[in-house]
């Protein structure tokens, strides 16, 4: 068994692996340690910090009294009503809690895969929530400003394009304009100096117009 920190940044974690050998017994003790209390009754208060947390939102929201039994907890209507709330998220904690401590409870061989995966449930469960309540209203302004910076960048490459046809324009007149009394190599001069471009930008704006000078 091995305690590790995986992910980096909003994803950082503390994991724990066990080794394929491990013994049933040597897990169900982990298991006890980690997510009952100190006396493995099952029913104190000095349980897995997820469970401190539940127990907090939904005694905050007025939706369980101090020391009210987990099984309580985790039958609460509004972890189908509202799973994606704060306390449907307590709620559907307290019932895998209530879960990995009722398979401990019984231990048996049989339980070890199954405890293993409502662990693995619990922890999915509370870094989706971690994710949603830390992160989330973040990302949507992050995707909002993105999709604005978005139609931004279309606004002002179009506005952009007008502008240069409208220059592109501009040269084209002057160029005939020109042309009564000067040659080719002259007219691209005299733009070039007037419009600060170089004279191949110039020659290359009057070819895209047949007809001009060239």
């Amino acid at each position: 068994m091995r305690y590790e920190i995986v992910g980096s940044g909003i994803t950082q974690r503390t994991t724990v692996s066990f080794n394929p050998n491990t013994e049933t017994e040597e897990v169900i003790d982990y298991l006890r340690r980690e997510f009952c209390d100190r006396e493995f009754s099952f029913e104190g208060l000095q349980g897995h910090p997820i469970e401190k947390l539940a127990r907090g939102i939904l005694e905050k929201a007025g939706l369980a009294e101090p020391g009210a039994d987990l099984f309580d907890l985790a039958a609460l209507p509004i972890g189908d009503n509202d799973p994606d709330s704060l306390e449907g998220y307590a709620v559907r904690f307290s019932r895998e809690l209530h879960c990995i401590r009722t398979l401990v409870s019984r231990g048996e061989k049989t339980a070890q895969d199954v405890a293993r995966q409502a662990c693995f449930d619990l922890g999915a469960l509370y870094t989706e929530a971690r994710m949603k309540f830390q992160h989330e209203a973040n990302a949507l302004l992050g995707e909002g400003i993105r999709e604005r910076r978005r139609k931004g960048g279309r606004a002002a490459a179009k506005k952009i394009k007008a502008q240069k046809a409208k220059l592109h324009r501009k040269i084209r007149f002057d160029a005939t304009v020109l042309a009564y009394d000067h040659e080719p190599p002259e007219i691209h001069g005299k733009l070039a100096n007037k419009y600060s471009l170089t004279s191949r930008q110039i020659r290359n704006i009057l070819n895209k117009k047949s007809g001009n000078v060239a």
